[in-house]
């Protein structure tokens, strides 16, 4: 197929280190492995991360409708026949430029945007959220990356099919890299956190949890190794030179992603201390990653982490620092423990490959609009983390209810990966 991948977010460059940014270069450059021709048009490009390997990348005009004439263009040169959009606050030339050309537009969408950046970026609109709604409600098919979202897609765009599908990671790249070396790791014990140093990222709270840990009796101390930078990055190296941490903390500062998987193998123990959220809607790539790297995840029980992490981790209550201290003392106590749950991780990271995930993201997005509404097809459900060894097309034989909650509804589980639904 050839596929146009759209991401007009000002916020997110295509060659940056946040892991949308990572994201979309691991989901377009697993795409065009599976001999997709792809298409990638982002509003902006940066630097310091290798460009994805794609059959073109464009960047976008800043005027919507200059943007839309752009992405209609292209979707006449490349022949396009599938368009997905990354939502963002500025979305709508693709829904322009497909309308144009009759092609259906599969929305994927990441995060509540409009509650999110109110929330932490001081968004005042006050016609925000109806405009996120109206977006929601016009895309032609929606996958999210959680539990949490497609409820929220659900509340608000109840008539549009929307799936359900997990973040992924370069299990190979994970796999076959070195651990890395560092100055201050040698012959120690590592806890590990790898991400960027926002507040809900809750690395404060990681800091004061480790300087509460007990260290193994006769081995050297543990450290703790913080891989990235972000907003609180200087604040937490202010603290990090108290007497209860002083010499048991280093910090990488920013890294490129190609660095990411030789650092993380370096973690025997790993850490995504997120803060309390309502309504958690996140699949982190950290922990997807840590997954892939065969180490245990230490996480706080909320979202969908319980789920994600199954037997390769310890959970700990949302904001309990004690807690989240003795999950970490019992790890770094128990070199049998950290044994079972890494076996367990590299199960699990196995079932999270970028490759599986563009599969899953192109079958939706593919699927003739006939086929994706009619009833029989609506509730189209996924073998586990694996997409069905049926297509959509072939799913004429489901039997499902009106509300398209299907099976789930009657089992009272609640959604799971891979389940698309419709109206």
């Amino acid at each position: 197929m050839n596929v146009l991948y759209v991401c007009a977010d000002r916020g997110i460059p295509l060659l940056g280190g946040k892991g949308a940014s990572v994201h979309m270069r691991a989901v377009t450059s697993a795409m065009q492995a599976l001999r997709h021709r792809v298409t990638l048009a982002v509003r902006r490009l940066d630097s310091g991360n290798m460009a994805p390997a794609v059959h073109r990348i464009e960047q976008l005009k800043n005027d919507i409708e200059r943007a839309a004439r752009q992405l209609a263009d292209l979707i006449v040169e490349e022949r396009i026949d599938v368009v997905i959009e990354r939502y963002s606050l500025q979305s709508g030339a693709a829904r322009r430029a497909t309308r144009r050309h009759g092609l259906p537009l599969t929305l994927e969408v990441n995060a509540p945007l409009v509650e999110e950046a109110t929330r932490y970026r001081r968004l005042a609109d006050p016609d925000a959220e109806a405009w996120e709604h109206e977006t929601l409600r016009d895309a032609d098919r929606i996958h999210v990356v959680s539990s949490a979202l497609l409820r929220y897609v659900r509340s608000v765009a109840p008539g549009v099919p929307a799936g359900w599908i997990p973040n992924g990671s370069h299990v190979a790249a994970f796999r076959s890299s070195e651990p890395a070396t560092a100055p201050g790791l040698d012959g120690r014990l590592v806890v590990g956190f790898a991400g960027s140093m926002k507040p809900w990222h809750g690395v404060a709270d990681l800091l004061d949890a480790f300087a509460r840990t007990s260290a193994p009796p006769r081995e050297p101390a543990p450290v703790l190794l913080l891989v990235g930078a972000g907003p609180e990055q200087e604040a937490l190296r202010r603290r990090a030179t108290a007497s209860d941490l002083a010499g048991r903390v280093v910090f990488t500062g920013a890294q490129s992603h190609d660095a990411i998987p030789g650092l993380v193998r370096r973690f025997d123990v790993a850490v995504a201390p997120y803060r309390p959220m309502p309504n958690f809607y996140f699949y982190p790539l950290k922990i997807v990653e840590y997954l892939a790297a065969g180490v245990p995840v230490v996480y706080p029980d909320q979202g969908d982490l319980r789920e994600m992490v199954g037997a390769a981790g310890l959970a700990h209550a949302p904001g309990a620092l004690d807690q989240l201290a003795g999950r970490l003392t019992v790890l770094m106590n128990d070199h049998l423990l950290r044994r079972d749950l890494a076996k367990a991780a590299m199960r699990r990271g196995a079932e999270l490959d970028w490759h599986r995930v563009a599969e899953w993201v192109l079958e939706l997005a593919s699927v003739p609009d006939g086929v994706l509404h009619s009833r029989s097809a609506a509730n189209h459900v996924f073998d586990g983390w694996m997409p069905a060894r049926r297509s959509l097309a072939e799913m004429t034989t489901l039997s499902i209810s009106r509300s398209g909650l299907g099976d789930e509804a009657a089992s009272g589980d609640g959604p799971r990966p891979g389940v698309c639904t419709g109206p």
